[in-house]
């Protein structure tokens, strides 16, 4: 049986480093990633971002901006392998 429960964790080790990488992975992710994540022409739809592309994000908390970010879309297709990755630079 293949698990497709939606996972979020912070793929960096802890402490100082240049940047923090958090994956979402799972089934809901991109569902999950379209309510944090917007672009800042508003134009972008990361449910639609190409695969193994890169895009400049905000991550948000309603209108209010939390943190700057490069959202990645993974993999051939997103809708087969649901994988999201938030990179934030330091």
């Amino acid at each position: 049986m293949i698990d497709d429960a939606t996972i979020c964790a912070i793929a960096t080790p802890p402490g100082n480093g240049a940047i923090s990488i958090l994956r979402l992975s799972g089934r809901d992710s991109y569902t999950i990633a379209a309510k944090l994540v917007r672009f800042p022409s508003g134009e972008k739809n990361v449910n639609k971002l190409p695969a193994n592309s890169i895009h400049y994000a905000s991550i948000v908390s309603g209108e209010k901006i939390i943190d700057e970010v490069f959202a990645f879309a993974e993999g051939e297709d997103q809708h087969d392998d649901m994988t999201m990755v938030l990179v934030k630079i330091m």
